[in-house]
């Protein structure tokens, strides 16, 4: 680098404006070529360029090697081109700057030549005498010296060997040791690819390729000798090939085309021989193509069977009359494509009468398990599972261990229905549980509603498909207190399963062990409670109640023993029928629940509760309840809001799989046709020649429970409708009714305050899927939350749009 920055210095001067950093760049990028990166230098900056004295060296960056005459000037001139700019110069174009050849010793370039290969091919053709004074050797030039002095080293001698003897098999292993031989040198001068270099006079003179292909044939037969000379007729400017050496053989690829014609009639019989002495070793005879082949014979098999005659094909039997040759048939004029997911069953099950056969057996409840957080609902419920069967002993001791690893052991029988990770971790409730089990007369499905009142909405979606209802109050002392006052969710809960359809209610009075069972106690909650009952709607005949300890299995699904460590209860709890006896337990009560009408002969209607993914390509499962109406697989079936039809694909009642299912049944449907997209919780699957209606202004009459403050026009609040809940507003008070009489009290009051009951005008936020209560019972309840209380419940009364 400093050689190459002193050279150019010197050229362009040492008073020039261009500085040392721009010089050393330009070099680097001209891999130090000296006259390029004055030659650009001089352009960008407009140098003026320096008088060279008669000592100064033909070309920068070379060393002084004398004159180059027309053959070494037309090997250099593929040598020198490589255009462009160095990267940090955009102000002009480079010139075409000259690639020095690698630099030499005071050896003679010519006498490389003798080396042979690439090197001394290219070398030998620059023909150029050193000056006393030029640089010394270079790399390049340092180790072709090496390899000349090295011993054993002579120019390769090789001569045109004539075509090995020896059959076919010799001739091919042969070949894979067989080299080419490497042709003499001939005399300089040559270009890089070995071949004699024409003078420029010659190229000039109008001769074209053809002079220069002469003096190539003329240099290759000096190469290959007289007697291969002699031989060639042609010009070859590589090596036979392998396959070309096999054909013909090493002398034969220069004779003549008679020669080749002749190697080609030898090899032909060389092949014969070969393939004929396969044959004989194999033992295999030779086919004379005088006998039928087995094609042939399978041809006149099948002309025998047909009455063809044999090798023809038979001919085609003429066109017959009818639909099946000049009309389409009915299937294929049936084929079309059209949007209707499904056709549906040829033949329908008649589910009304199919119910009618087995309603007894058929007819399920669905319970709700509601009551204040730490009441102690799911170990009640777990318990009782157990007892009666539906957990296993091992399933339960698994339970137990698991229970105990996190210091819970209290909890494995709450972890019965609570199945979920985080459930277990906070030891609370949080979404609906589901379970299922079966008494002397009924089956029930579980539905253990959380108790805290950050999850109400849930235990409202829950509470929306029950029949019947348990109400589970703690007994001990304070626990009755904390749920039933002010701020408990008992009263909320026993509000909301009353205003959402429930009017059969068993009240489990549980750890009534933790008192000693004292029967005081018990008297003192169900006067409390039963007072409060009656205020929200219950009638007195239809609550019953029972006392039970959850965690001990007292009175669940047997009657107290007073040999089992129920002694105190059994004392003073006695059955009323049969006072000799212990009074009935928690199984007996639910035993005798009253079945509710089903309203089977109404349209189809199915509020969705949750929905996912499954059953299939293109279907949809969701779950909820059937509210009215019948469904069977293959069905046609409308999503609602939407208008999206689909085909009902297949029915689980209870996690069994059937056929058809009626109102009251908990059910799964898988859905096919419609898109997962359309789906949402508060959607409604119903008959589509019946939709339901989709509104978002209607009036209800509702039951103010306690709010706040006074609702009055404009009231905003939560709309809860099944499983749906909606943004809603209170836009009109239309009037007050009393309660007893129905008569209207005042029309379109200023407000409504607690225990009122008023007709009001609601719009909500969205359109929601409501009917009148008249027509749906279940579609036809709303309630009302604001501030995490339930403030209002009511029915609808009209539907404005």
């Amino acid at each position: 680098m400093q050689a190459g920055l002193a050279a150019v210095r010197e050229a362009i001067g040492q008073t020039s404006a261009v500085t040392d950093s721009e010089i050393k760049e330009s070099l680097w990028y001209y891999y130090f070529d000296s006259d390029a990166t004055i030659a650009w230098l001089r352009k960008t900056y407009k140098l003026k360029p320096k008088v060279r004295g008669a000592d100064t060296p033909f070309r920068m960056g070379l060393p002084a090697i004398g004159n180059i005459d027309e053959h070494e000037e037309a090997a250099l001139a593929n040598y020198r081109h490589r255009p462009g700019p160095p990267p940090s110069a955009a102000r002009g174009t480079s010139q075409p700057r000259p690639q020095p050849p690698p630099a030499t010793g005071t050896s003679s370039l010519k006498s490389l030549s003798a080396l042979g290969g690439a090197a001394g091919r290219g070398l030998g053709g620059l023909s150029s005498r050193a000056q006393p004074g030029a640089a010394p050797l270079s790399v390049v030039g340092m180790a072709l010296s090496a390899l000349k002095a090295r011993p054993g080293v002579a120019p390769a001698a090789t001569s045109a060997g004539a075509r090995p003897g020896g059959g076919l098999l010799s001739q091919i292993g042969s070949l894979s040791s067989r080299q080419p031989a490497r042709p003499a040198r001939g005399p300089a001068p040559m270009n890089f690819a070995g071949r004699q270099v024409p003078s420029l006079k010659s190229m000039a003179s109008g001769t074209g390729a053809g002079r220069v292909a002469e003096s190539h044939q003329r240099q290759r037969q000096a190469e290959l000798g007289t007697g291969a000379a002699a031989a060639a007729t042609t010009t070859l400017y590589a090596q036979p090939s392998a396959l070309a050496q096999f054909i013909l053989g090493a002398g034969g690829a220069r004779s003549g085309a008679g020669s080749a014609t002749e190697a080609m009639g030898g090899l032909r019989q060389e092949i014969a021989g070969l393939l004929e002495a396969c044959r004989q070793k194999s033992g295999a005879k030779k086919f004379g193509f005088d006998t039928p082949s087995p094609d042939d014979r399978v041809l006149s098999a099948q002309g025998a069977a047909t009455g063809a005659a044999p090798g023809k094909k038979p001919k085609a039997q003429p066109a017959t009359k009818g639909p099946s040759a000049t009309e389409p048939t009915k299937e294929l004029e049936q084929l079309k494509i059209s949007d209707a997911p499904a056709t549906p069953p040829k033949r329908k099950i008649d589910v009304e009468a199919e119910y009618a056969k087995t309603q007894g057996e058929h007819d399920t409840l669905n319970l709700v398990v509601v009551g204040h957080v730490d009441a102690g609902k799911s170990t009640l419920m777990g318990h009782m599972l157990y007892a009666l069967g539906q957990v296993s002993e091992r399933a339960l001791r698994k339970l137990e261990q698991e229970a105990g690893r996190i210091g819970k052991g209290s909890f494995a029988y709450a972890w019965v229905l609570d199945a979920t990770d985080e459930e277990r971790a906070r030891g609370v409730t949080m979404d609906v549980a589901t379970g299922s089990f079966a008494t002397a007369h009924r089956r029930f499905t579980i539905l253990d509603a959380p108790g805290h009142r950050d999850f109400v909405p849930n235990m409202i979606s829950g509470a929306s498909r029950a029949d019947v209802a348990v109400l589970v109050v703690d007994a001990s002392t304070g626990g009755f207190e904390s749920g039933f006052d002010r701020g408990g969710q008992t009263r909320e809960h026993a509000l909301l399963v009353r205003s959402l359809g429930v009017s059969q209610l068993v009240v489990a009075v549980n750890k009534l062990d933790m008192v000693s069972w004292d029967a005081a106690r018990y008297e003192e909650v169900v006067a409390r409670l039963g007072a409060f009952l009656l205020s929200c709607g219950f009638h007195k005949d239809d609550v019953r109640y029972v006392p039970v300890s959850g965690l001990g299995g007292v009175n669940l699904a047997r009657r107290a023993d007073p040999g089992a460590g129920a002694a105190e209860l059994a004392a003073w709890y006695r059955d009323a029928a049969d006072p000799g006896q212990p009074g009935p337990c928690l199984v007996d009560f639910l035993d005798t629940f009253a079945l509710p009408e089903r309203a089977v002969s109404r349209p189809l209607r199915v509020a969705v509760s949750d929905f996912f993914k499954g059953g299939g390509a293109g279907s949809v499962s969701i779950s909820g309840r059937i509210g009215q109406g019948t469904v069977q697989v293959g069905e046609r079936v409308m999503l609602v809001p939407g208008g999206e039809c689909g085909v009902v694909k297949a029915i689980d009642v209870d996690y069994v799989s059937a056929s058809w299912a009626v109102a009251g049944d908990a059910v799964v449907l898988t859905i096919q046709g419609i898109d997962i997209q359309q789906f949402a919780v508060g959607a409604v699957v119903c008959a589509p020649e019946r939709p339901i209606s989709v509104t978002a202004r209607f009036e209800a009459k509702l039951a103010v429970f306690e709010p706040p403050v006074p609702i009055t026009n404009g009231f905003s609040a939560l709309l809860h409708t099944q499983s749906l809940s909606v943004p809603a507003v209170v836009r009109q008070i239309i009037e007050t009714i009393d309660q007893r009489t129905g008569e209207v009290l005042k029309r379109h009051p200023r407000h409504i305050r607690k225990g009122t009951t008023a007709r009001v005008e609601i719009v909500t936020e969205s359109r929601v899927c409501l009917e009148l209560f008249q027509d749906a019972r279940e579609l036809g309840r709303v309630m009302l939350r604001k501030g995490g209380e339930t403030i209002a419940a009511g029915i609808v009364t009209a539907i404005r749009d």
